[in-house]
């Protein structure tokens, strides 16, 4: 079980130094704070079109739900990214780096449970609307092939992810409240996010019981894939690739630098760079998040 709900795959932090964690940390949590708040948006917007609502959809109302849909799994798509990252956040010690720990976990935590509430919202909505959860399984460009709906629905539905949901919870609790006052507004934004998306999946748990039975007959005809939100490199460039998160504008290496460089490069030099406070290095495992080849004369 420990193994399913940590993953102990691949090295993330336990390669990196403490400047470098922190580093890709601070990043990562005003870039969550920022995809909660597109997770909201494209939710509330998808949950507000009447058409998820109704039966009996013209041409007009089935694009613009399913670009309503398409632009919500973007958002979901691209949270997967620092999800998916700080899940290794038990390769920072908890004993020496207590913080960046409790930050890394939350980050991925909250994201994860804002996500699951509004998967929780959009399945409730559906219900047994066949005509709707059709047209959501159509061909989705974010999602990069069919049954987006339905593999949304598996993943929420799954044994796995209940687990993840209230043992997660419950290690937020053991491991935030004390660092409410000496942390950054959004890690208390982002504890903020954590209990109330808990909160709201754990009223409605009986209404989780009830979609539960009417996802597994829905399901009982249609093919079970195994892919899970794929990531589709384009969604991602388009989305959130440009965002800036920090105050600073101007580069460390400066065209005067990169002048006296090239003067010893030869070609087929192979070279790595971080781009700081962009959401570009979100999704690439390590401090030193691309690398490039020299090709000049």
């Amino acid at each position: 079980m420990y193994q399913s709900l940590v993953p102990t795959d691949k090295a993330m932090f336990s390669t990196l130094t403490k400047d470098e964690i922190e580093t890709i940390v601070n990043e990562d949590m005003i870039i969550s704070a920022q995809l909660i708040d597109m997770m909201i948006v494209s939710g509330e917007k998808l949950l507000n079109n009447p058409a998820l609502h109704k039966s009996g959809l013209n041409i007009d109302e089935q694009e613009n739900l399913k670009k309503d849909w398409d632009n919500f799994l973007q958002t979901a798509i691209a949270s997967e990214y620092i999800t998916d990252k700080h899940r290794y956040f038990p390769q920072i010690s908890v004993l020496e780096e207590t913080d960046l720990h409790a930050q890394s976990f939350i980050i991925s935590y909250s994201l994860y449970m804002k996500k699951f509430e509004y998967f929780h919202k959009i399945i409730e909505a559906v219900g047994t609307n066949n005509e709707v959860r059709l047209i959501l399984n159509e061909y989705s460009k974010s999602f990069g092939e069919k049954n987006s709906f339905q593999n949304v629905s598996e993943r929420y539905f799954a044994t796995n992810s209940f687990l993840r949901r209230n043992i997660g919870y419950a290690y937020h609790k053991i491991i935030s409240p004390d660092l409410r006052d000496k942390i950054s507004p959004e890690y208390k934004v982002l504890i903020e996010v954590a209990d109330d998306s808990y909160k709201y999946i754990f009223k409605n748990l009986f209404s989780h019981l009830t979609h539960r039975s009417i996802y597994y007959t829905n399901n009982f005809n249609d093919t079970i894939t195994d892919s899970w939100l794929p990531i589709q490199k384009t969604v991602f460039v388009d989305t959130i690739g440009n965002i800036h998160v920090g105050n600073r504008t101007e580069k460390f290496i400066t065209l005067d630098d990169i002048a006296i460089m090239k003067k010893s490069l030869n070609p087929g030099d192979i070279f790595v760079a971080r781009k700081n406070w962009y959401a570009s290095n979100v999704g690439i495992p390590g401090f030193w998040t691309h690398a490039g080849i020299y090709t000049g004369n």
